[in-house]
């Protein structure tokens, strides 16, 4: 193994490290959250996907605003524990909509087309009203979400590039992920960004 080799793999571990990490302190946090603010993840992952009709939706992340946007009323580290639930309804759809979510949120910008909801959703969620009618909160929340997705998700640094770079981003939704993955931490942000 030659210098370059000892240095990268040493880097590579140094932010596999990082990347871990960071991953459990999303976690503890979104447990926290749960906690705090009494929300079973499963049952509102349920509660979601029911009144979003996600057994009946095609396996595209335009059929999929309609989820993320009810993901962005909750803090975005409760919100990513939320989405990950969704895998359960993999062995019922016969594909995971989790990645399909994230590419929802990834495309927000392009993709919502504005949303009819019902009052009674309103007085239920009132943050809900707020990411409908504000375009720059929506997009830095889906942002958000995405970024510790990517961090989240990952057990080492290639597999957090290799989400970052099969992701297809809006550019005013990439410009939020990249943002956020500098305050977590500089040196990964690098890895995946350039």
């Amino acid at each position: 193994m030659g210098r370059f080799d000892k240095l990268f793999n040493r880097k590579g571990t140094q932010l596999d490290g990082e990347i871990q990490e960071i991953s459990k302190a999303l976690i503890k946090k979104a447990k926290d959250q749960s906690w705090q603010q009494k929300v079973n993840i499963t049952e509102e992952a349920e509660k979601i996907g029911a009144l979003c009709g996600i057994l009946r939706k095609e396996h595209y992340p335009a059929y999929f605003v309609d989820i993320a946007i009810g993901l962005l009323c909750y803090p975005p580290e409760l919100a990513f524990s939320i989405a990950v639930q969704f895998a359960n309804l993999a062995p019922r759809l016969g594909w995971n909509p989790f990645g399909t979510i994230m590419l929802a949120l990834s495309k927000i910008d392009s993709l919502y087309q504005g949303l009819l909801v019902r009052k009674t959703v309103f007085d239920e969620k009132p943050e809900l009203f707020e990411v409908v009618s504000n375009k720059q909160l929506r997009i830095q929340k889906a942002g958000q979400l995405v970024a510790i997705a990517i961090l989240a998700s990952a057990q080492n640094i290639k597999e957090a590039k290799e989400t970052y770079r099969n992701n297809v981003f809006d550019p005013s939704v990439k410009a939020v992920v990249d943002q956020e993955l500098r305050k977590y931490n500089e040196e990964i942000a690098r890895e995946l960004i350039r």
